[in-house]
């Protein structure tokens, strides 16, 4: 005959505060869906004014190159010598305003900050993640960056991989 459950009697005990504390959920397991990030004008507004500054040092460089150099490169060399001086130049521009400032010029223009998902500033560490993860949402032909027109929170891929996105001010 069936008695019943020899387990049924079983009680637990409390749960204690440490795993209590442990198990605590910060805002950014709820928040990235309720971003507020800047709209995609002013987006774009900050990525025009940095592109013109980069391309500013890029011709300055340039010209610099030119006056000093006897035999310049041509064809597949130059094209190759040009992109990697504008990509090298546009990494020392981010590197050097997100260690100094937190923000680029552009961004100082369209009254934009970076601000994670938990409603905090990014320190440094995560700003530099945040270059590594640009490049990234840049590689496949932008793709990272035209996903923002598509996702419900406008957000790009290098804003959901570290957790931060630009909010206007």
């Amino acid at each position: 005959a069936f008695k019943g459950l020899e387990w049924a009697a079983i009680s637990l005990d409390k749960e204690s505060a440490v795993a209590t504390r442990r198990r605590e959920t910060t805002v950014a397991d709820y928040v990235p869906f309720l971003v507020d990030p800047a709209s995609i004008d002013r987006r774009l507004m900050a990525f025009a004014v940095d592109f013109a500054a980069v391309t500013a040092g890029f011709l300055a460089f340039l010209l610099v190159f030119v006056a000093s150099t006897p035999h310049l490169p041509a064809g597949l060399t130059a094209l190759g010598l040009d992109g990697a001086v504008g990509a090298s130049l546009w990494v020392l521009y981010q590197m050097l305003f997100f260690s100094l400032s937190g923000a680029t010029a552009g961004m100082l223009y369209a009254r934009i900050a970076l601000c994670t998902f938990d409603d905090q500033n990014p320190t440094r560490p995560a700003l530099r993640r945040r270059l590594a993860a640009w490049w990234l949402s840049c590689l496949p032909l932008g793709i990272g960056f035209l996903w923002c027109f598509v996702d419900e929170d406008n957000l790009s891929w290098h804003d959901r991989m570290t957790g931060m996105y630009q909010r206007g001010y």
